[in-house]
């Protein structure tokens, strides 16, 4: 019951979601949208249906996710390109890098910054907020071990957003993993 009704909100936020997109998409021809990923994210694109607008930038928010699924950030991108007609951007780098220092490498890219700098002259963002459970997303996927989930959780984290850890005052963790994951950062996404 409790999979199902979370199902259930998913589309129906994914739903609400699309139709804001429709809105904003009209309003403003030229959009940039940013994203994120995730499971409300994927039933976004589903609900977009006779959207026309080839002007639109859609760009991913942060790095890629391992798996190949309909809920990873390059997908949500290409789903929403596909169904607009506009053009998709992503991150071309891993969601979470190996170390601090590895961010920094792939952050120097060229390819990284252009895309960074499109993120950043984002019109409107449609991210996802994550649990920090053993049932969330992000464990279930293998994306965080066990470890560094008690870890976050030892360091005042209660959720995600783009793979970035915050506390219960939506202010960033001291924690390692914000160090090395890549994605828009929190000053940015405000």
């Amino acid at each position: 019951v409790d999979h199902e009704l979370g199902l259930l909100r998913q589309v129906i936020v994914g739903m609400a979601a699309a139709a804001h997109l429709k809105r904003h998409l009209q309003e403003n021809r030229a959009a940039v949208v940013g994203t994120g990923w995730g499971r409300t994210l994927e039933q976004m694109t589903l609900n977009l249906a006779g959207v026309s607008a080839p002007e639109a930038k859609f760009i991913s928010l942060m790095g890629s996710l391992t798996a190949n699924s309909a809920y990873n950030p390059f997908e949500v991108v290409h789903a929403l390109a596909r169904a607009t007609g506009g053009e998709g951007h992503v991150l071309p780098v891993p969601f979470i890098a190996d170390s601090a220092a590895d961010r920094q490498v792939l952050l120097s890219q060229r390819s990284v910054q252009q895309g960074l700098q499109l993120a950043q002259e984002t019109t409107v963002a449609y991210i996802s907020i994550g649990e920090l459970t053993e049932a969330s997303l992000l464990r279930r996927q293998g994306m965080i071990s066990a470890a560094e989930l008690t870890s976050l959780r030892a360091a005042g984290a209660v959720g995600d957003t783009n793979g970035l850890f915050f506390d219960r005052d939506g202010a960033p963790v001291d924690h390692e993993l914000n160090g090395r994951t890549i994605a828009l950062s929190f000053d940015d996404l405000r």
